[in-house]
């Protein structure tokens, strides 16, 4: 503090000079080189941190993913087991991306629950074959 008091005064600036009053409160030459560093600050380290995070998400992600991957369920044909709809775990959203990945989920959906009934229809047509 008394280094950047002595710059200023280095420099012919008062630091202790009113630079600027607002809201009814004087604010210093020193006091308005404080703030605009605090600021600065911020906003590099604010991004810095961002950049921390999203890196340390994407690894949480990942690892979570190659868990995922070790456990496989196998599809069978259980007309009392619910359709799983991918739009519906992932929240609602709008735009483009979430139409089409709605549109993706239905149609999987409809898939599945035709699968279904043709698998129901070929086991009823072989109980009376037999």
């Amino acid at each position: 503090m008394e280094n950047l008091r002595h710059a200023l005064q280095s420099a012919g600036i008062r630091p202790n000079g009113v630079a600027f009053t607002l809201l009814g409160r004087q604010y210093t030459v020193l006091t308005t080189v404080r703030l605009v560093v605090c600021v600065c600050g911020y906003l590099v380290l604010r991004r810095a941190f961002l950049i921390y995070a999203r890196g340390a998400h994407m690894q949480q992600l990942k690892a979570q993913d190659e868990q995922g991957k070790d456990v496989e369920e196998e599809v069978t044909a259980d007309k009392n087991k619910p359709i799983p709809l991918d739009y519906e775990s992932e929240g609602e959203g709008w735009g483009s991306k979430v139409r089409k990945r709605q549109r993706e989920a239905t149609r999987r959906a409809e898939e599945e629950a035709e699968r279904r009934n043709l698998e129901e229809e070929r086991g009823g047509i072989e109980k009376y074959l037999d």
